[in-house]
């Protein structure tokens, strides 16, 4: 992040941000099996929740801070102001995992790479697709309401109420998952998510944009909290291999997701195709 408030260089950051993306994803992967195996072995699978709120938390701090960033520096200083406070939540994070995590001088035994349960195909499916979908919005949402002349003023906004939606909503869904079959409540998800995706071609107002910001925020960290916490369930595979195997299909569809919706965009002028695009795969999902 400081390289990229340091150059212009198209290339560069095509470089930072896969370096960016690597890293992201070993974080999300790492972090993810070792405190759900923790969970698990303490019997506390409910508060699998509250470690995806974390993410909702992230959104709503950047939110907030970005636009004080870009308002006292240029778009260079915000960079390089985000990547110190990484380093900072590094050091803190290095700090305090450093005397509670005990690692194991035993090399666990691998388990094979294909997933044993049938519907974990159709999972790692739904997961992909859910990539594809969710990242046009999570990356052009700002953008889509800032390109509404009546709505300028908001678009930062909309995307603090995304994160304050996600910070309450993987708790919640653990919950409804207690109640109801992961699938109902994964299709259930889903169905809330595209309505949040389409909602502002549908009313290009403020209520609607903030509805259609909290109705995605509330189920984008969900539908990754349900599935992979019910693929663990059904799968015979340890921890890093599944949720690896998830993150690398959910990583396809983000790249996909906004290469065909700034090609659709670029063709259109607008996002309303692209927006059209997001919520029908989610849809189909």
């Amino acid at each position: 992040m400081i390289a990229m408030g340091m150059t212009d260089t198209y290339f560069i950051w095509l470089f930072m941000r896969f370096v960016a993306g690597i890293t992201s994803g070993i974080i999300f992967v790492l972090v993810s099996s070792i405190v759900l195996d923790y969970l698990t072995t303490k019997n506390l699978g409910s508060w699998i929740g509250f470690l995806y709120s974390g993410v909702g938390v992230g959104i709503v701090v950047s939110g907030l801070l970005v636009p004080i960033f870009h308002k006292n520096s240029s778009w260079e200083g915000t960079w390089i102001y985000l990547g110190i406070l990484s380093i900072m939540i590094a050091i803190i994070v290095f700090l305090l995992w450093k005397g509670n995590v005990t690692i194991s001088s035993k090399t666990p035994k691998s388990s094979p790479v294909a997933p044993k349960h049938p519907f974990l195909i159709w999972m790692i499916i739904a997961y992909s697709l859910e990539g594809f979908g969710y990242i046009i919005t999570a990356t052009f949402l700002v953008d889509i309401v800032y390109s509404i002349p009546s709505l300028q003023e908001y678009a930062s906004y909309s995307w603090v109420v995304v994160g304050i939606s996600v910070i309450p909503s993987t708790y919640l869904w653990m919950l409804a998952m207690k109640k109801w079959s992961p699938i109902t409540v994964l299709c259930t998800a889903f169905f809330i998510q595209a309505v949040g995706v389409l909602l502002p071609i549908l009313s290009e107002t403020v209520i609607g944009v903030f509805i259609a910001a909290f109705l995605f925020g509330i189920t984008f960290m969900g539908i990754t909290t349900i599935c992979t916490s019910y693929a663990r369930q059904i799968s015979l595979g340890n921890s890093n291999q599944i949720l690896g195997t998830l993150t690398t299909f959910y990583a396809l569809g983000q790249i996909l997701g906004p290469l065909f919706a700034g090609w659709l965009a670029w063709q259109s002028g607008n996002y309303k195709s692209s927006i059209l695009l997001a919520g029908g795969i989610l849809l189909i999902t």
